[in-house]
């Protein structure tokens, strides 16, 4: 007994990470203040950021891979977003197409499912209201990818009530943590209102990871005719929502897609892409958007991790950051901020196994002020286990 507990005191010193849970591994502070800016000094990202780190015992590297959603589930959206636009004959198209990407002679065969119910405007209810899903299957892999779950409501965007504000976008133009002036609705209520859709779609484990707000626009003929649109007035609320593993949260990629891995053909399954579920809801309480993509099959494997403290991640920021913007020479002055540090899981691609794995990492979330139109998406992304750098692009 006494030479088990020697050891186990020998492992307890030596190993400390391994023993200890999340929050004692990130040694993070709750809110960090910084800038880094690059020598000339044109480029630079101040950071006021909350930091958030899960409140779980341990992170793990989680095997991954693509699926798909039933189309079943096209008809309960559809009812959850219109009701009795569910009871409407599902309609469902299987058909060849291709695909390459610049720089690569190699072109892709591919199977495009997608199945869906759609309604135009009427007289009597002046709305166009359509669900779908869809998937792609390359004929060398078993498991399908790409699939989405999506539905969008509008308020004729055409013809009969030209001058209604239509509310299309789920993208945040900015994360809030209070009402939108003048918004008939609270945050609180737009709140419920995502719960209750998000409670009826699934039961799987999701959580409401943050709350933004989207400009609405006017539709116009002229404008359409020439491909433009104008902004209108108002902003419908945003909401992100995100898969809950083990307490931790697969964090959101905005408009981050994984395009240039799901071209590689040395990979043994297809890129898994980055699972999230964003909606919109305007000032009458509607879900005009939603979008649910890149859902994920996760393994039941966990092999546990042992993190960077933060200091060392918010190293691997400052001195990565300001190269990585820096296109001075293109647009002059460049100013980023970052608004949110968070910790939690994210697709990456391993390049031992050529395989993907829900992985650690840090994701800085922010805007740039001098494009307020881009949105608020991740600025940087850093694996929590060894500090490189994960491109979204190339999922790794």
């Amino acid at each position: 007994m006494r030479k088990l507990l020697v050891f186990m005191l020998i492992c307890t010193l030596l190993c400390p990470a391994a023993l200890a849970d999340v929050q004692s591994q990130a040694s993070a502070p709750t809110h960090v203040t910084d800038t880094f800016q690059s020598n000339t000094g044109k480029t630079v990202i101040d950071v006021d950021a909350q930091v958030n780190v899960p409140d779980a015992e341990s992170m793990f590297l989680i095997p991954v891979r693509s699926t798909v959603f039933d189309d079943g589930m096209v008809p309960i959206l559809a009812d959850l977003i219109w009701p009795g636009l569910g009871s409407q004959q599902l309609k469902v198209d299987d058909r060849n197409d291709t695909a390459s990407i610049e720089g690569r002679r190699q072109v892709n065969k591919y199977i495009q499912h997608s199945a869906g119910v759609i309604q135009m405007g009427t007289l009597q209810n002046d709305i166009d209201a359509q669900v779908n899903t869809s998937y792609i299957q390359y004929p060398s892999f078993n498991e399908p990818t790409g699939a989405v779950l999506s539905s969008s409501v509008s308020y004729d965007t055409r013809y009969r009530q030209r001058r209604t504000v239509n509310y299309s976008s789920p993208y945040p133009d900015v994360e809030i943590t209070e009402d939108i002036a003048g918004h008939p609705l609270s945050m609180a209520q737009a709140v419920a209102i995502g719960d209750q859709l998000m409670n009826a779609l699934t039961d799987q484990p999701f959580a409401l990871f943050s709350v933004g707000k989207a400009r609405g626009y006017i539709p116009d003929d002229e404008l359409l005719n020439e491909g433009r649109q104008y902004d209108g007035t108002g902003f419908s609320y945003t909401l992100a929502y995100t898969r809950v593993i083990d307490g931790a949260a697969l964090l959101p990629c905005y408009g981050a897609m994984m395009n240039t891995s799901s071209f590689r053909d040395d990979l043994f399954i297809p890129a898994v892409g980055y699972e999230q579920v964003l909606l919109a809801i305007n000032r009458e309480g509607q879900v005009t958007s939603f979008h649910w993509s890149s859902p994920c099959l996760i393994s039941d494997e966990r092999i546990a991790q042992n993190l960077l403290p933060f200091e060392n991640i918010l190293a691997v920021a400052r001195q990565t950051m300001p190269l990585k913007y820096q296109v001075e020479e293109v647009r002059g002055d460049i100013h980023l901020r970052i608004y949110r540090i968070d910790l939690g899981y994210m697709t990456v691609l391993q390049r031992d196994t050529l395989t993907f794995a829900l992985t650690p990492v840090w994701s800085l979330y922010g805007n740039d002020l001098n494009d307020p139109d881009v949105g608020c998406r991740p600025l940087l992304t850093i694996n929590a286990v060894d500090g490189t750098v994960v491109d979204l692009e190339y999922g790794y």
